[in-house]
């Protein structure tokens, strides 16, 4: 802002004349609102885009498709030192914490949408993306977790129930069981995979390792078949005896155990 300052000045014929002089005014310091303003302005509207736009900016950021491949390294890496040693994975979840909004839209992406590998002993708690040092603790996003992925250990007790597995891992998008053992021996005790006879309504399942293709193409069918009913509960129709084993499309039908393989008990 100019301001004005009026002088006088003598001329030849003694008259006096006035005369003005401009002066530029020291500019004043940005109130903070109009730096918060200026800032704002800056800023790339994200929030002013499509929604749908939105979430393909997301899953570009927090899914990858060199994920799988990164976490079945990351299965064969038994120390914390060698899972350190493993590549980042090609993920950026850093936009989660750009604001309130971005984290309450992004977050079921990052955890919906990825596979997680359950806790040996706790299932779905502290499950993790790639390395076991780096768990996920938060129960609130925990609950949003559709994929999962479970190291089974025929060799040994778990230290889980048949209830635990079902309340962990019924009514999964996906679920994926890495079946293995120390040492193959000429009996195998199938006693671990079995407590998952009781987990039904997954989308998806497959089943790896050591494991009879028979066992596992009938637990694969058990676990994505429908949730009991209470009269199939009552009439002993929801056992795994009651499961057609030889079908492709996992339908129930009594049968009579007697002529069950042998591998069914």
């Amino acid at each position: 802002m100019a301001t004005a300052t009026i002088s006088t000045s003598t001329t030849t014929s003694s008259r006096r004349r006035p005369t003005i002089t401009l002066r530029a005014e020291e500019p004043k310091a940005l109130q903070p609102v109009q730096q918060e303003r200026q800032q704002e302005q800056k800023m790339f509207p994200f929030l002013r885009l499509p929604g749908e736009l939105r979430n393909q900016i997301y899953e570009l950021l927090l899914t990858s498709d060199s994920l799988p491949s990164l976490q079945a390294k990351a299965r064969h890496c038994h120390t914390v030192t060698a899972s350190s040693k493993l590549p980042r994975a090609d993920i950026h979840p850093a936009i989660l914490s750009t604001c309130r909004a971005i984290h309450e839209e992004a977050t079921p992406i990052l955890y919906a949408r990825n596979t997680f590998a359950a806790h040996p002993s706790l299932l779905t708690k502290m499950p993790h993306l790639v390395r076991p040092s780096r768990p996920v603790l938060a129960n609130s996003v925990i609950s949003q977790i559709q994929h999962w992925r479970v190291a089974v250990r025929l060799d040994t007790d778990p230290s889980y129930t048949a209830a635990d597995v079902a309340a962990a891992f019924s009514g999964a998008e996906s679920l994926e069981l890495d079946v293995w053992q120390a040492a193959f021996g000429d009996a195998v005790d199938y006693a671990a995979l079995r407590l998952f006879e009781e987990v039904r309504g997954v989308g998806r399942v497959k089943i790896n390792g050591a494991v009879e293709p028979n066992f596992a193409r009938w637990l694969e069918l058990v676990m994505m078949s429908p949730p009991d009913t209470d009269e199939e509960m009552g009439s002993g129709a929801s056992t795994p005896a009651y499961v057609e084993c030889d079908g492709e499309d996992g339908r129930r039908m009594p049968r009579d155990p007697r002529v069950l393989p042998s591998w069914v008990f």
